[in-house]
């Protein structure tokens, strides 16, 4: 189990055991965008691992995954994308039309990696002039609770 997932799953549990204030939660519903590369099945896991014990044990959990979308300064395509392609040294270069083998990196463009946008490449043209919006949302939005019985 990826430790990624376990750990939000952990605090989401946290959250939602704090607002439950002794019911039973039967079901969740979480945001969680594409950036954060969360895997369904994974967090699904977690979360019953993390439930344990808790007022949410046993709840159905909802995973909502929110795309990333692309804007291409280059092609002018905005694309929306569940699994945008990363920005790689062999993108750019083929993007720039350059041939041969791509050459691994330099600190400056690992530094880039790190600006807004700086990871993602054009999927129609693989241009990095790109500028990513949404995708990086991590939110609980809602949770239900099991009626009592009379």
């Amino acid at each position: 189990m990826r430790g990624y997932e376990s750990g939000l799953c952990a605090e989401f549990v946290e959250v939602i055991h704090r607002q439950a204030a002794g019911r039973r939660v039967s079901a969740v519903r979480v945001r969680v965008g594409a950036r954060h590369a969360v895997a369904a099945g994974m967090f699904r896991q977690a979360f019953c691992r993390a439930a344990r014990g808790t007022a949410a044990q046993d709840a159905a959990v909802h995973l909502v995954v929110s795309p990333v979308t692309i804007d291409c300064d280059g092609c002018g395509r905005r694309t929306e994308s569940m699994d945008p392609p990363l920005r790689t040294p062999a993108r750019v270069q083929a993007a720039a039309g350059a041939a041969g083998p791509a050459p691994g990196p330099s600190l400056d463009e690992l530094d880039e990696l790190d600006e807004p946008g700086g990871a993602y490449v054009c999927p129609r043209c693989a241009g990095d002039r790109v500028t990513v919006s949404g995708g990086d949302e991590l939110a609980l939005e809602a949770v239900w609770f099991r009626t009592q019985a009379r």
